[in-house]
């Protein structure tokens, strides 16, 4: 599911849209959109099942069945998912979300991705990303915040919210 916020500027009040398809938001998209969007399995999946987000998640469940920690599992989990996406090819969901995202982009909408994945990753999955053609223009138009920093990580357009939950670290944002 995509999350379209568009932001009001003299009210600063939110509209949150929610689609199962990029092109259905193209319509809502002007100056004071703030387009944000999930990337696994919305923007991008594994070309294989290995090194999805599902496999991720079945991986920490099976470090608990075998009696490891919740703490443990997550970050046995983690490490797994992390060691594996440094050799797994990605597609796009859609095969014209790249497309759709710079037109998002031309129409003036600023866009930001928004991960679970962690801070670890910053770099391969703006790699990934790159190999799909797919570029965040927020990166451009939000500052540096330290403040954010100790909540999350903001690199080129990509808000990496790791364990913590994505909807407080995007208000945090």
């Amino acid at each position: 599911i995509y999350l379209l916020t568009a932001f009001t500027a003299t009210l600063a009040q939110a509209r949150v849209i929610e689609s199962n398809r990029y092109a259905d938001v193209l319509e809502y998209m002007n100056a004071n959109t703030l387009f944000v969007t999930d990337l696994d399995n919305t923007v991008m999946q594994p070309v294989q099942t290995l090194g999805s987000d599902q496999w991720g998640s079945a991986q920490m469940a099976e470090f608990e069945k075998k009696g490891f920690a919740k703490e443990q599992s997550t970050l046995l989990g983690i490490g797994m998912f992390s060691l594996v996406q440094h050799f797994t090819k990605v597609e796009t969901v859609e095969t014209d979300t790249s497309s759709i995202i710079q037109k998002i982009a031309e129409l003036g909408a600023t866009q930001i991705g928004l991960t679970a994945r962690h801070v670890l990753l910053t770099d391969r999955t703006l790699k990934q990303l790159n190999t799909l053609g797919v570029h965040f223009n927020g990166k451009d138009r939000f500052p540096p915040n330290s403040e954010f920093k100790n909540v999350a990580h903001f690199q080129d357009g990509v808000v990496f919210v790791g364990t913590k939950n994505k909807g407080e670290t995007l208000k945090a944002f």
